[in-house]
């Protein structure tokens, strides 16, 4: 993952910690006919608090 723009957030503290998560993830390229393309996609990262 590169260029990551925040686009919205309920809460900006959470904001860091989303964008901490997706720049760790590795994925496999997209590929279109055979050959690795790069994308533009969007991410909804969830969270979930319990006690």
């Amino acid at each position: 993952m590169r260029d990551l723009e925040l686009i919205s957030a309920p809460d900006h503290s959470l904001t860091d910690a989303a964008m901490d998560a997706v720049r760790h993830w590795r994925d496999k390229p997209y590929v279109l006919a055979g050959v690795p393309t790069e994308v533009d996609t969007t991410i909804t990262v969830n969270f979930s608090f319990s006690r």
